[in-house]
């Protein structure tokens, strides 16, 4: 019986790569120099299996956050994760990446309110709020959904909403105005400290009930929440050459 999920991150400014199986530790392979995951993901993957002594084929099923986040980066998490999954012969599962951080966050059995905002350039943020009201583990309940967000815009949302307990991503940091200036409750915004772990994707993949997206790996698509900088265009119609 298959009981190995592996998890993938590749939205944002880092990579994080892990395997979770019930019958061992959970492995983790990450890196937070920029750019690399085009380069290095694929190979931290074939990493952590050779580390667990598994092949692919004997995965449950594969776990990526699919957005939003970085154009590119989302591109190439969903695109490995449904190439994986395919060899495999199993679901893909695909997360929110603001809800994921917000589980990163809260922990295994943690409680509270937890507001997710990720810097998405143009003035604008990705941003979302969620809750877990009761210890146990239990899924989020999503108090304002992941959408793309003027500042002043999700500020509003924020006190709107009520007092929460945490903030955590880049958004914070670059635009620090968002929050009250007699808020004063912890803020993850560092790259490494807000950064989806493969781990814990993989670990949350292996749970139907605290949501995700399972699908066949054909049926999984990017999420990017708005439209890229840079469209690809219509190709020209043919032209007709032939000659009467």
């Amino acid at each position: 019986m298959k009981t190995s999920f592996l998890g993938l991150d590749c939205t944002g400014e880092t990579y994080s790569v892990g395997l979770w199986s019930p019958k061992g530790p959970c492995l983790e392979v990450s890196g937070f120099t920029a750019r690399r995951a085009l380069r290095d993901a694929p190979a931290a993957i074939e990493s952590v299996l050779d580390m667990a002594g598994i092949s692919s084929t004997a995965l449950a099923g594969v776990g990526v956050t699919q957005g939003p986040g970085s154009f590119t980066g989302v591109r190439l998490g969903v695109t490995v994760a449904k190439t994986v999954a395919l060899v495999a012969g199993c679901p893909v599962v695909g997360w929110d990446t603001l809800e994921l951080l917000a589980y990163q966050s809260l922990g295994e059995c943690g409680v509270g309110r937890v507001a997710v905002a990720l810097d998405a350039r143009r003035g604008e943020l990705y941003g979302g709020v969620f809750s877990r009201e009761q210890a146990g583990g239990g899924p989020l309940q999503v108090l304002l959904p992941t959408g793309v967000y003027e500042p002043n815009e999700f500020s509003l949302q924020l006190s709107r909403l009520g007092p929460f307990q945490l903030a955590i991503g880049a958004g914070f940091s670059a635009y620090p105005d968002i929050l009250a200036a007699d808020w004063t409750g912890p803020r993850l915004q560092g790259m490494g400290e807000s950064a989806p772990r493969g781990g814990l994707i993989a670990y949350l993949s292996s749970r139907p009930d605290l949501g995700g997206h399972r699908v066949q790996s054909e049926d999984l698509w990017p999420v990017y929440c708005r439209r890229a900088d840079i469209q690809v265009s219509q190709p020209p119609p043919s032209l007709d050459r032939s000659v009467s």
